[in-house]
């Protein structure tokens, strides 16, 4: 049988598979072959997504300068269709890969611009990880209250129950990271109440 669309979508779950399985070198090869595929060739949103997977497998490999190449060609193409929530998402990904470069400075922006862009876009599921990368540069650089990204988020009415409970998870681990175990405490168990 030549179920092309059912193979092409086997090169994507291989190379997922590969990452995960912390076998970079192989995820790279399914990922690109993936990349070469009628199907992610005709649809841009796929195109955007495989680049910006081979820019996390690169970030995986510590192989930074070629992470930011496929973050950036995804932006690139996400900026030509206006891909807003996959937009917010590659911002963070610079911002993580930037700031393992040792340039913290440059990460905070796009770091910021993930934030704002989460906002925008009401994107609620990834907002959380933003703000945790964001408060904890925020406190590295001396910036008073950066918990205040968290609690501000928490006043948020329409959180759902799973959205508030990795709040909470950030905020502990935000708190245990600064060395205010107490606090790290008391919002470690309002996560567990909420799972």
């Amino acid at each position: 049988l030549a179920y092309i669309k059912g193979v092409e979508k086997a090169l994507y779950l291989k190379g997922t598979l590969f990452f995960y399985s912390n076998q970079s070198d192989s995820s790279l090869y399914y990922y690109r072959k993936y990349l070469r595929s009628n199907t992610v060739k005709i649809t841009p949103l796929l195109r955007i997504k495989t680049y910006s997977n081979i820019g996390i497998v690169y970030q995986q490999k510590q192989q930074y300068d070629s992470a930011v190449f496929y973050f950036n060609k995804s932006l690139a193409q996400c900026k030509k269709i206006d891909c807003d929530k996959t937009m917010c998402v590659i911002f963070n990904n610079i911002g993580l890969t930037v700031y393992s470069m040792g340039n913290a400075a440059k990460s905070l922006q796009y770091f910021e611009q993930a934030y704002q862009c989460m906002l925008d876009q009401n994107d609620q599921e990834n907002l959380p990880n933003v703000i945790s990368n964001l408060a904890s540069l925020y406190a590295e650089n001396g910036k008073q209250n950066p918990d205040k990204l968290f609690l501000d988020l928490l006043e948020n009415g329409t959180l759902s129950e799973n959205l508030k409970a990795t709040v909470y998870l950030n905020l502990g681990g935000f708190y245990f990271r600064n060395g205010k175990s107490e606090l790290a405490e008391k919002y470690f168990i309002n996560a567990d109440v909420l799972f």
